[in-house]
């Protein structure tokens, strides 16, 4: 999973690891990458200077 792409393996209705409702919607009951999903951090990534 790179990016903020829905993982190949995730639910049919995945709303995507950097939604507020990744890991946390009814789409992801059962996703192999429903705990990752909710505990990662959101948005992109950021700018280290």
């Amino acid at each position: 999973m790179e990016n903020g792409e829905i993982p190949e393996n995730a639910n049919e209705h995945c709303p995507g690891p950097n939604s507020e409702l990744a890991g946390k919607s009814d789409d992801c009951q059962g996703c192999p990458n429903q705990e990752v999903c909710a505990t990662a951090p959101k948005g992109p990534d950021p700018v280290v200077f």
